[in-house]
């Protein structure tokens, strides 16, 4: 079978009997052949780890919190930075 531009294009048999099945199968190939590799390479990585710190910081932060509102530590800081302002006025 000699090789034609358009059977080297796709790689899928395009079947010649139905317009729109031939249509669909094209727009798969074109599809195929427009996303081949992009799924291996490692783009959108650093965003994923970026997302992935900023829920770890968050879970830490939340952690801090809820040991700092059973102590009072937080509420013991402001009130001594209060009074210390307002004892130098």
């Amino acid at each position: 079978m000699p090789t034609t531009p358009e059977t080297n294009r796709h790689p899928l048999p395009i079947p010649r009997t139905n317009p729109a099945t031939h249509l669909a199968v094209r727009a798969v190939a074109w599809t195929q052949s427009r996303h081949a590799g992009r799924a291996t390479g490692d783009r959108g990585q650093a965003t994923a780890e970026y997302g992935l710190v900023i829920l770890a910081a968050g879970g830490i932060a939340l952690g801090v919190i809820a040991w700092a509102s059973r102590t009072n530590s937080f509420t013991n800081l402001f009130t001594s930075v209060v009074r210390k302002l307002t004892s130098g006025l």
